[in-house]
């Protein structure tokens, strides 16, 4: 019975990633000029679905390394994709947050295994990057901060690891970006393990931290 349930958690998980995908690589298909294009994106598509749907699989069924490794790759993808272009950007990012990533990464903020919280971390971090050429918001770090990941990242803040400490504030400076998220960042507590970080952090985390104020 239990194998039976978290078969159908994923078949429903991977079914809204394909229609969050079908739509976005529809429309940007639908504007593309060149029908060679327009084959491009749909292909783009299927390929993004394949490789999300054994993601959530394993994020959500598989077992600690292979978590692990899911979440590492989720961060390549997402940021492959925020390289390849903003459309594709967005179609990744929708697709991740409808397929239902977002309660795995926070989850895994919370372990007790440093490195898992990292991974996690510089995950969510490549989630809330926004196009580098244009000032739009890409409409995803407000659900981040909702899903419950302020808490845990800030939490991190202290931690004795210097891995998961830099991976915490990368992330936070990139969710500060969005006004909403901003005000839960330092409603959490933020300001004052941050400047401690200004002071006693490493050279790395110095520089992190400062940015990280920056935005607050």
């Amino acid at each position: 019975a239990a194998a039976a349930l978290a078969a159908a958690e994923t078949s429903e998980a991977s079914a809204r990633m394909q229609v969050e995908i079908d739509a976005a690589a529809g429309s940007a298909a639908a504007a593309a000029p060149d029908p060679r294009l327009n084959e491009h994106m749909m292909g783009l598509a299927a390929e993004m679905s394949d490789q999300l749907t054994d993601i959530m699989a394993s994020l959500q069924h598989g077992s600690d390394s292979a978590r692990d490794a899911a979440v590492a790759r989720l961060g390549q993808l997402s940021i492959a994709t925020a390289e390849a272009g903003r459309e594709q950007a967005r179609m990744f990012r929708s697709a991740v947050v409808v397929g239902g990533a977002l309660p795995e990464l926070v989850s895994m903020l919370g372990s007790e295994q440093t490195r898992r919280q990292a991974l996690a971390a510089e995950a969510i971090h490549t989630l809330a990057i926004d196009d580098p050429t244009s000032d739009a918001d890409n409409f995803h770090s407000l659900e981040i901060c909702q899903s419950g990941a302020v808490a845990p990242l800030v939490a991190m803040l202290s931690s004795t690891d210097e891995a998961a400490q830099a991976a915490a504030t990368g992330a936070l400076s990139c969710l500060a970006e969005n006004p909403v998220c901003q005000q839960m960042i330092a409603g959490a507590g933020a300001l004052a393990p941050l400047m401690k970080l200004t002071q006693y952090g490493s050279d790395m985390g110095k520089l992190s931290a400062m940015g990280a104020l920056d935005v607050l």
